[in-house]
C-alpha cells in the first residue's frame, strides 16, 4: 500500500477514534488491538456483558455513520 493511502486511513481512523467517548475507544482498542473476547473486554471495562453489548450497538451505528461521511 502506498505511503500516502497509509496515511490517509490512519487520519480518518483517528478523526473516527476522536469521535467515540472514552469507553468506545478503550473497547475498540481491546478488540483491535488486544483481540480481546468480548466477556473479557466487560470485564477489562468494569462492566457487565449486557452493558456491553449495548455499547457495541452504539459503535456499530457510528462505525456506519462515519463511513458514510
Amino acid at each position: 500500500m502506498p505511503l500516502y493511502e497509509m496515511v490517509i486511513q490512519k487520519v480518518d481512523f483517528e478523526r473516527f477514534i476522536n469521535a467515540l467517548t472514552t469507553m468506545e475507544e478503550r473497547y475498540v482498542l481491546y478488540k483491535m488491538i488486544d483481540e480481546l473476547p468480548d466477556a473479557r473486554a466487560a470485564a477489562a471495562l468494569s462492566i457487565s456483558i449486557e452493558k456491553l453489548h449495548t455499547m457495541r450497538a452504539t459503535v456499530r451505528g457510528k462505525i456506519e455513520e462515519h463511513s458514510s461521511d
